[in-house]
């Protein structure tokens, strides 16, 4: 598991660097998606308004931006950063356990 330190620091590296979300693989994009809604909850509503991804040597993250509201109505305006293996410079497996979410 990737100290939560690390991984914002990981984070936090996103802002300049990585792809546009033509660059990202759609499937990796559609797991952390589903992870979102997961998190929302029941007849939660969002939009992303951008998608970002960094390779690592061991771990890659996924960064979707997303505006909405969750199960209880409440308008939320966040970032999920999904994490993945890397595997030959790809991304790999998503690891749920050690994404998560922001709200600003």
């Amino acid at each position: 598991m990737i100290p939560r330190l690390a991984m914002t620091a990981v984070a936090a590296g996103l802002g300049g660097c990585g792809h546009s979300s033509d660059g990202v693989a759609p499937q990796a994009v559609r797991a952390c998606e589903g992870w979102i809604q997961n998190n929302l909850g029941y007849r939660s509503d969002y939009r992303r308004n951008g998608v970002r991804q960094a390779l690592g040597p061991e771990r890659s993250v996924v960064r979707i931006g997303f505006e909405g509201t969750n199960t209880f109505g409440v308008r939320i305006d966040g970032e999920a950063y999904c994490v993945f293996t890397t595997e030959a410079g790809r991304l790999g497996r998503f690891l749920p356990q050690d994404s998560f979410l922001t709200d600003s």
